[in-house]
């Protein structure tokens, strides 16, 4: 876009200044980093939990240890999951 108008499905113009438009781009992008750095947050607190829960499985010998790492690993799919969108948001 050089700043001149573009027809509309209308068959009015748009006019989209330099300046609204760095801004949307700026918008966007900061936007897209804040979704990385969520996704990459989440995938590090899943594989915590998922190594704590395998440690604790594999190492516990009593009944109630095994099942919090059981807990632990549930979680951490939980985690899993939301860091790649395959659970609904618990959120509107």
């Amino acid at each position: 876009m050089n700043g001149e108008g573009e027809t509309a499905t209308d068959g009015g113009t748009t006019v989209v200044d330099r300046d609204e438009l760095d801004a949307v781009v700026r918008n966007a992008v900061r936007g897209a980093m804040l979704d990385v750095a969520g996704t990459l947050f989440l995938l590090v607190l899943a594989l915590l939990f998922l190594g704590s829960g395998m440690r604790g499985v594999f190492v516990s010998s009593s009944g109630a240890g095994i099942a919090f790492s059981g807990a632990l690993l549930a979680f951490g799919l939980l985690l899993a999951g939301m860091a790649f969108d395959l659970v609904p948001p618990f959120r509107d």
